[in-house]
């Protein structure tokens, strides 16, 4: 082999281990560089919902105190008052954790306390609205209707529950009062029929309760005006039971509170209490044709 050969196969040699080093060093950068996934993962533990705001207002979404133990809630005769009772709570799993806000309402009287069973006289159980606020926040809306003979006392609690989907709870309350009623519903109207001169005629009254206070019927009387004469107030008389008119009590023009009958205040779901009177008419001679006038009717408290 000349030395010009002998160059030219080291120079190919050389070459060969120089591709030989690339094709390596190419090959280990591959095997090295390959992308991998790698699992991450965690559990975020369940944080019980914080103590919600509260508040008792007069309107939906109030988030306000309008009714206190110092300006108590004014209920409406023969039918219900709502009150609302709303704020929002903040649950740092985020407020879909919360699955539900209910509100109970209850006088301190009431048999079970914030476990009491439903009843219009001491105890209201509701299930709230709610609205996501932001990512944790959730603000609820619980609207109350209280009856008309709901007790009057400043004694009355709102306790508002929030349970999120482990089932733990927070819950916070608001006192409040509820004012006196004092209301009675009456017969409107009292028709005698067709009389006789110097003869008498009875007819029914009744009175209902309508508010939450035990009531006495106060009664007075004016004169008839009839088409021909008159008759004078003391004719119309009363009585507690069908005695018949010479045992009954003549009213007069002075409002008398009647010894007897009292319409007792509601305490139970159901019929509202009432009460009954029988009223008389004592008709005179010399008078004749359509006679009208009125019984004027009030109540006091019997408490």
């Amino acid at each position: 082999m000349t030395e010009s050969q002998g160059k030219m196969v080291h120079r190919l040699t050389g070459l060969a281990l120089l591709l030989t080093g690339v094709f390596v060093v190419i090959s280990l950068v591959n095997i090295y560089s390959q992308s991998a996934g790698v699992d991450v993962g965690g559990e975020v533990r369940n944080v019980a919902p914080e103590t919600p705001s509260i508040y008792i207002s007069s309107s939906t979404g109030g988030a306000r105190n309008d009714y206190t133990t110092s300006a108590a809630v004014s209920l409406t005769a023969g039918s219900t008052k709502t009150i609302y009772v709303n704020g929002s709570v903040v649950d740092v799993n985020g407020f879909r954790d919360i699955s539900s806000v209910t509100a109970v309402v209850y006088e301190a009287g009431a048999t079970g306390g914030a476990s009491c069973s439903a009843n219009r006289k001491d105890c209201y159980t509701v299930s709230c609205t709610t609205e996501g606020t932001d990512t944790t926040t959730l603000s609820y809306d619980c609207a109350v209707p209280i009856y008309y003979n709901a007790l009057a006392t400043t004694k009355w609690t709102a306790t508002v529950t929030a349970e999120d989907s482990a089932r733990s709870t927070s819950s916070a309350s608001e006192n409040f009062a509820i004012d006196s009623l004092l209301s009675l519903d009456y017969t409107s109207e009292l028709d005698f029929g067709t009389m006789t001169p110097g003869g008498s005629a009875s007819a029914t009254f009744t009175a209902t309760q309508k508010g939450n206070v035990a009531a006495a019927l106060r009664l007075a009387a004016e004169a008839l005006t009839c088409d021909s004469g008159e008759i004078p107030p003391e004719n119309l008389k009363y009585a507690l039971t069908d005695v018949g008119i010479a045992n009954a009590t003549s009213l007069s023009t002075s409002a008398t509170t009647i010894s007897g009958a009292e319409v007792a205040r509601k305490t139970v779901d159901g019929s509202d209490p009432e009460d009954e009177l029988i009223i008389y008419l004592e008709v005179p001679t010399g008078v004749g044709g359509a006679c009208a006038g009125t019984m004027e009717v009030s109540s006091a408290s019997a408490e």
